[in-house]
């Protein structure tokens, strides 16, 4: 998909200077400092390229600090009601950040809780946008349809229900497979890829349709899946530096067996951290999921409700009064072409009659 490729270079260009506030590793540039560490002898340099505790703790400290510490705040002054605050401290983030589109959808939520419900609605548009749609997850699916059950727009909401059961399945399979089976395509493409730590979403690419949101940034998967890394990158440059008689061969063997059995335990464990992401994110679904439905029969209910509400309206002649030049027909839903925009409809709360105007 054209647009979201466009969306992970735009992230990667967003990120990549906000992302040198901490120690970003490239497996490529590290090994390269190895090789020429061992090719000039230097022995502290060499040491220090191997002290895998310190690239460990340096590389999966959080990434884009500021960005996370607005959402810390914003989500603070959410949780004590201040949502004015709140909204301020979303807007802060900018759009190239991995938090972006968290934060867009947090700010939903705060704008449907203020009875805003059309900016609440306009944050729906930017997440279910066909751009963002494969990597947004269930949750905005079900903020748009609060929005518009607020307004009573039922035919927008049995039509949101069913874009989450089309743009949703594929994906909601796939995790549940990774979920059952801690393994899939997806995550070994994506791991083949990666080059830098801490991960970034730009990196992950499109393999993230199908893999738990923001696995990324998740510490444990990051620590696992950069010591399996380092063996893969380090280990060829270690026994070349063998192979080339290098007077550290004691230090070059040792790291050569660490990174082999550290990578080794992490290919063991990361299977049974997939599966915990990935049941995590199915289950916040099924919840989602359930909410969807309910919200579907309140609208098949008030449908039939309304539909008897507005003929007995009309039959009694209960509308709001009209022009001399207008006349007032009850909407059955199939306008005419020149009756689109014409409608009256109360926002922010539900309309006591639906009418047309010619």
């Amino acid at each position: 998909m054209k647009s979201f490729s466009v969306l992970l270079l735009s992230l990667a260009l967003g990120t990549s200077s906000t992302a040198m506030a901490n120690e970003v590793l490239s497996m490529k540039d590290w090994t390269s400092r190895l090789d020429a560490a061992f090719k000039a002898g230097k022995a502290a340099e060499i040491s220090k390229q191997l002290d895998l505790g310190r690239l460990e703790n340096n590389v999966l400290a959080v990434r884009n600090v500021k960005e996370r510490q607005l959402m810390i705040r914003a989500r603070s002054a959410y949780k004590a009601g201040k949502l004015d605050q709140a909204i301020k401290l979303y807007n802060q983030v900018p759009k190239g950040s991995d938090s972006w589109l968290e934060a867009v959808e947090e700010k939903g939520w705060a704008y449907l809780l203020k009875n805003d419900t059309e900016k609440a609605l306009a944050q729906t548009k930017t997440l279910l946008a066909p751009t963002f749609l494969p990597v947004v997850g269930s949750e905005p699916f079900l903020l748009q349809t609060l929005s518009q059950l607020k307004v009573c727009d039922y035919k927008e909401i049995l039509e949101t229900n069913k874009s989450f059961k089309e743009t949703q399945r594929a994906r909601l399979v796939a995790v549940q497979d990774l979920a059952d089976k801690g393994t899939s395509e997806s995550l070994n493409k994506a791991i083949s890829k990666v080059d830098q730590f801490p991960m970034a979403f730009s990196e992950v690419g499109e393999e993230s349709k199908t893999l738990p949101r923001l696995f990324h940034r998740d510490r444990e998967a990051q620590k696992l899946i950069l010591r399996m890394k380092l063996a893969e990158a380090g280990v060829p440059v270690l026994k070349q530096a063998l192979e080339g008689g290098t007077k550290f061969r004691s230090l070059a063997t040792k790291s050569i067996a660490r990174l082999e059995a550290n990578a080794a335990a992490a290919r063991k464990a990361l299977p049974a951290r997939m599966k915990t992401l990935a049941q995590a994110e199915v289950d916040d679904s099924f919840r989602v999921i359930q909410k969807l439905n309910l919200i579907e029969v309140e609208t098949i209910q008030r449908v039939h409700t309304d539909q008897q509400l507005d003929k007995n309206s009309y039959s009694k002649g209960k509308f709001a009064v009209a022009a001399s030049d207008q006349m007032v027909f009850p909407d059955d839903g199939h306008p005419w072409i020149d009756e689109l925009d014409k409608y009256q409809v109360q926002v922010n709360a539900c309309p006591s009659n639906v009418r047309r105007k010619m």
